[in-house]
């Protein structure tokens, strides 16, 4: 699907203390008819999805009118909302036209905790809406709720899963409150990345499957341990920040920036010239970027891949983050020796499919990933795959273990000498 974000409301009707885009002054929007001719020139383009997001695009008057518009002309439509304007009978027009996704904003799981970042009476304005869409029948869009994790809502982490173990075929998107924005006021109650990785670990430990819960903000040597461990099968695929690839937004008046949120470096794009997707033209970025990653990512097998968000870069977040993403790669070395050292059992993953002339298919819920290797294929012939065993008893090598778990081929047992390293978060 070929997506973009339409940034369509400069007004918002809640103030919460952790907005990154609180302080953002939008310029004048533009008529009903400049936005229908916006949408004739993305379809124009080959643009089937348009994302309504900040501030809240259901303030703005022309929003229903331009969904409708979108159906007739087969785009898809997604709106981002703090759920606050949200009824019954708006809620029946979304399901009449094509709606994607209907995402909505929480700060916590309780009244307290959510109400803290919101505002008083939020939460239970957003719990209602969200009841309502759970029972609703027909219900012929998704429901995404965004919710950002903080040093506050974490520390009721065992009331999680009670809280949204009552809604079902939602999809829960874990993000973090990051200093940035308005938000820089916040810093005390930010996440470290640790604090992410141990919540997440909680929760799919306990996890329900009622709902799908995505966990955004794991770096991937995380999510190689969790798919290890057997709580998680994704592909891991390091961060990719769009403005590399040249990636935009719309804005209320019609131009196009590449982030909102790097004023020093914003670009608005006058609309005659807009729907393109070339590098950033700003020679400023350019160089930023040829000079992104700091030192200690040089010789990391992702280091071409690894597109750590450009806020990342002008902030000395960049250095928490890459410290993380080393301490957890350490981490795996760590697993990878106490497997060798006969103090971790393992077996082949399940997610397994061989493939033709020597092709192995690892099969993530997100994805299939080829990997072309006869050593690796004539391995998982002869091995046991349902059954954990100690190095010793595998009859395998040294190279071949390294190599099966560097492709992520192997799900290592819990607890035992496992348990010791993870203790020590």
């Amino acid at each position: 699907m070929n997506s973009i974000k339409w940034e369509i409301e400069p007004l918002c009707n809640l103030s919460c203390k952790h907005c990154i885009v609180k302080n953002i002054h939008y310029p004048e929007s533009v008529s009903f008819y400049e936005k229908i001719n916006i949408v004739d020139q993305l379809k124009s383009k080959g643009y089937n999805h348009i994302i309504f997001s900040t501030k809240e695009p259901l303030l703005d008057e022309n929003l229903f009118n331009i969904i409708k518009y979108n159906s007739s002309n087969n785009i898809y439509s997604s709106i981002i909302t703090n759920g606050l304007i949200l009824n019954e009978e708006i809620i029946g027009k979304l399901n009449e036209y094509k709606i994607k996704n209907l995402a909505i904003s929480l700060e916590g799981w309780t009244k307290e905790d959510n109400d803290f970042i919101r505002g008083k009476g939020v939460f239970s304005v957003v719990d209602n809406i969200l009841s309502y869409l759970d029972q609703m029948e027909e219900r012929k869009f998704d429901v995404v709720i965004q919710l950002n994790l903080n040093k506050v809502n974490i520390q009721n982490v065992e009331s999680f899963i009670p809280y949204f173990s009552k809604y079902h075929n939602f999809v829960i998107e874990i993000s973090e409150i990051l200093p940035f924005g308005s938000a820089k006021s916040l810093s005390d109650i930010c996440c470290d990345p640790i604090d992410y990785f141990q919540f997440a670990y909680y929760i799919l430990n306990h996890i329900e499957k009622n709902n799908i819960y995505i966990f955004e903000k794991l770096n991937v040597f995380m999510i190689l341990l969790l798919n290890s461990l057997g709580l998680l099968n994704r592909t891991p695929t390091p961060p990719s920040c769009g403005i590399y690839k040249g990636s935009f937004s719309i804005l209320n008046n019609g131009s196009m920036c590449r982030c909102l949120l790097l004023e020093e470096v914003k670009e608005e794009i006058p609309f005659q010239n807009r729907l393109k997707t070339t590098l950033i033209e700003s020679s400023e970025l350019k160089e930023n970027i040829e000079n992104y990653h700091i030192k200690e990512c040089n010789g990391c097998e992702y280091f071409t891949k690894c597109q750590i968000c450009y806020l990342y870069h002008t902030s000395n977040y960049e250095k928490k983050y890459v410290e993380n993403c080393l301490l957890f790669k350490s981490l795996r070395k760590e697993i990878l020796k106490k497997i060798l050292e006969n103090r971790v059992r393992f077996k082949i993953s399940e997610h397994i499919e061989q493939g033709e002339f020597g092709k192995v298919i690892r099969k993530y819920d997100d994805s299939n990933v080829i990997i072309n290797n006869p050593k690796i294929y004539r391995t998982i012939s002869n091995m046991n795959i349902k059954l954990y065993s100690f190095y010793s008893e595998s009859n395998l090598s040294e190279d071949i273990i390294d190599l099966m778990y560097k492709n992520d081929l192997i799900e290592i047992e819990k607890g035992g000498g496992l348990n010791e390293l993870l203790s020590n978060f």
